[in-house]
């Protein structure tokens, strides 16, 4: 009689091996998951598993200021400094970063090597200034003897797709001859309209006119069909906008987008949003963080984003307010939560922003105003 297979023992063997990769894969770091994912098909699922657990952070990453240098890139593995697999990257530039005759070629070198080495969506925008915590990010003014620092890089928001989390990206190009009203239907059908099992979380950021006025449009649009406390906001006007897909069958080109919608929401992630007017005193501003803290509830992990004025005009004595005050009180009253700062020295830059802890007060674009989101996540 022939010998029959025992199927029994081969189906428990894989049974036994898949949890010891799973357990294997717990303490991996993301290039080695990497190398996991390549194997076969069952190492891959364990390796994206565990991959799918690290949920949105911030940090500081390496900013290459000699773009022509190709030794440079030999020093830095922007997947070791990530410890995540981002499905996005956020990268906050600033004129520090970007002098004018070195803007364009080496903005655009950065953004394609994030772009490759991460191998997720980069989006770029710049302002004045850029802190992360209380730490003011700048381009340091030795070109030729500084080829990239991390204390001075780039302080970058990485977003994830983790357990079960739903990450949506919409936007609209400058170029495009439709009106403002039929792209901000357009942006409210993709970001919002479609999705009401837990509270969104919206990042908008705009880089013209055209965007304001398409930003101004939504807004008014999630304020008259959602309650207020069933979303958070948090956005400003840039200088500019970039961004480029990852698709490593196609070289994408970068495009510069009047409009860009980030909409983050999921059963694991949570996030609250306020918006201070930037004229207060500062006792009265850190009166109302104080307040704002009380009426939220934090998960295990958090981290936070803040935009505003770089200069505001006190309402008391008319002396002019700095950011640093602005991050010194908010990280006086969060000092365990990580925040990215992005601020502007033109009065006329608006920030996007509302009050996610109560349906009384109205979503806001205002030009004088710091807007502030802290994403929290288990």
């Amino acid at each position: 009689m022939e010998n029959l297979p025992n199927v029994s023992a081969e189906l428990t063997a894989e049974f036994v091996l898949s949890h010891v990769i799973d357990d294997v894969c717990r303490f991996l770091e993301i290039k080695d998951l990497y190398s996991v994912a390549k194997v076969c098909r069952s190492w891959k699922d364990a390796a994206l598993h565990e991959m799918s657990k690290i949920g949105p952070k911030v940090t500081v990453m390496p900013f290459f200021s000699k773009p022509m240098n190709t030794n440079c890139d030999s020093k830095i593995n922007l997947l070791d400094r990530a410890h995540t697999k981002p499905h996005t990257a956020l990268l906050f530039f600033n004129r520090y970063h970007l002098s004018y005759a070195f803007q364009q070629r080496c903005l655009d070198y950065v953004i394609n090597a994030y772009k490759e080495q991460l191998e997720c969506n980069v989006i770029a925008l710049d302002s004045e200034e850029t802190y992360f915590d209380t730490n003011p990010r700048a381009y340091p003014e030795d070109y030729d003897n500084y080829e990239f620092g991390y204390d001075r890089g780039i302080p970058i928001l990485l977003l994830s797709v983790f357990k079960q989390s739903n990450l949506v990206i919409s936007y609209c190009m400058k170029q495009d001859g439709i009106s403002s009203a039929i792209f901000a239907q357009r942006l409210y059908k993709e970001l919002i309209s479609d999705y009401q099992d837990s509270k969104i979380i919206l990042i908008l950021l705009t880089a013209s006119q055209k965007g304001t006025n398409i930003a101004r449009k939504l807004l008014t649009m999630i304020q008259k069909n959602h309650e207020q406390t069933k979303y958070s906001i948090w956005g400003n006007e840039c200088y500019s906008l970039k961004k480029v897909d990852y698709d490593p069958s196609d070289s994408q080109t970068i495009k510069e987008p009047a409009v860009v919608g980030i909409r983050i929401c999921g059963p694991s992630i949570d996030s609250w949003s306020f918006i201070l007017n930037a004229n207060m005193k500062l006792d009265k501003f850190e009166e109302q963080l104080l307040k704002f803290k009380e009426n939220i509830k934090l998960k295990r992990h958090s981290l936070g984003l803040v935009c505003g004025p770089a200069l505001a005009p006190s309402a008391i004595n008319g002396e002019l307010q700095e950011s640093s005050l602005f991050m010194n009180l908010i990280k006086k009253i969060f000092p365990e939560i990580p925040f990215i700062g992005q601020f502007s020295y033109e009065f006329y830059f608006n920030a996007y922003g509302c009050d996610s802890t109560s349906n009384d007060s109205k979503t806001v674009v205002s030009l004088m105003a710091v807007s502030l989101m802290i994403i929290t996540h288990d």
